[in-house]
């Protein structure tokens, strides 16, 4: 049996578990909430030239993450 076949048969068994679809949800729920966030603190949405100061704000906070 190869081991690729392994793997990927307990990742499938492993995405089945009902508290995992919960964690995706909340955690894209959550890097949405953020995008918005930052728009709102550089104001983006009126202030075309803060764009590059968010994506550089973000981009930070994602690293050190």
């Amino acid at each position: 049996m190869r081991l690729v076949s392994v793997v990927e048969r307990e990742l499938r068994a492993a995405a089945r578990r009902k508290g995992l679809s919960l964690l995706r949800w909340l955690t894209a729920a959550g890097a949405f909430a953020f995008l918005l966030w930052l728009g709102w603190v550089f104001n983006v949405f009126q202030n075309k030239s803060a764009g590059l100061a968010g994506f550089q704000t973000s981009a930070t906070v994602l690293f050190v993450y």
